[in-house]
């Protein structure tokens, strides 16, 4: 047990089960709690030696990525650098402002987070600049296009509030910078986009995107190398 240190957290039964097709093998155990013991790639994943905790799973998405415009598809993945509360803050007279607790607790991410989000980072190329009222228009483009997953780090906004409101929705991404919406708490997000956090919301997207979401998991855990722990 002292040898694991990666946890992966699921929300919902789909999340768990597409992160269970990602299962190399098990270990025996005689601890009398339930939860699953695995590996994926060279590393145990479960604890108590931690020092990942990945939330595995869907998310809302924002259309477009903050300040640089390239589109955030559905069926793509975030994963998370920094996070903050969005139902946590002030509400003044005609305005709700965010107040920055999570990161303010959380701190930056250490140098082994960084290191591992920093071996995959890459400049995406041949995005087409489709937009909400033409997603029906170009079925067979939109399909091909969803399955060269697109990965976009960068600022997660979680909340106990489901956001479903367009309005609401491009505020926080305007003032706070965030790309996607979710409702578990601190870790490494690494989730699919299922839809976009507005009235549209459905469940169409859910089972591709968590998907996507494990086998993100599972490609940055077999390109971590990590350090030696001491003995």
């Amino acid at each position: 047990m002292s040898l694991l240190s990666f946890v992966i957290i699921c929300a919902l039964p789909l999340e768990y089960n597409a992160v269970s097709l990602l299962y190399q093998y098990g270990h025996a155990t005689s601890d009398t709690n339930l939860y699953t013991t695995r590996q994926i790639g060279k590393h145990n994943v479960l604890f108590p030696g931690l020092k990942f905790a990945f939330f595995a799973g869907v998310c809302g998405g924002t259309p477009k990525y903050p300040e640089i415009g390239d589109e955030i598809l559905l069926g793509g993945v975030v994963i998370s650098k920094t996070a903050v509360g969005y139902d946590f803050g002030r509400q003044n007279p005609g305005s709700f402002v965010c107040k920055d607790t999570l990161d303010d607790n959380l701190g930056r991410p250490n140098r082994d987070i960084c290191s591992l989000l920093a071996s995959y980072l890459h400049k995406h190329h041949g995005l087409s600049p489709y937009v909400c009222e033409d997603c029906n228009r170009f079925p067979h483009s939109i399909f091909k296009m969803a399955h060269d997953t697109i990965i976009r780090l960068g600022r997660i906004a979680s909340g106990d509030i489901v956001m479903k409101s367009e309005e609401h929705r491009e505020t926080l991404v305007q003032n706070e910078k965030v790309i996607s919406f979710q409702m578990e708490s601190a870790g490494i997000w690494d989730e699919g986009v299922s839809d976009y956090a507005d009235s549209h919301k459905n469940n169409q997207w859910q089972d591709f995107a968590v998907l996507m979401s494990a086998s993100t998991i599972k490609a940055l855990l077999e390109r971590y190398i990590g350090t030696k722990r001491r003995r």
